[in-house]
């Protein structure tokens, strides 16, 4: 996990060194809204509420490829082809 995060905090850093940070920030959020799922699936397995946690892993199912395949294809070809016109 720890490799992790200093991958992103370098990718996060060479955005900004070659001035590229919008799509940075952009790969940031892709990434972030469908793992709120994750999260929230994980805290609710902890207290025992399966009625929260059947749904979320569901929508964890659906969301991640959604976001890492489609979405994220989509936007930062989008973002790398305005931001560099």
């Amino acid at each position: 996990m720890f490799l992790h995060h200093i991958a992103t905090i370098t990718l996060i850093y060479f955005s900004h060194l070659i001035n590229t940070g919008q799509i940075g920030y952009l790969i940031l959020w892709i990434h972030l809204w469908a793992d709120i799922f994750l999260f929230l699936g994980r805290a609710f397995v902890d207290i025992q509420g399966h009625w929260v946690v059947n749904p979320s892993f569901g929508l964890i199912i659906i969301l991640w490829p959604y976001s890492r395949l489609y979405v994220f294809a989509d936007l930062i070809y989008w973002a790398a082809s305005v931001d560099f016109k």
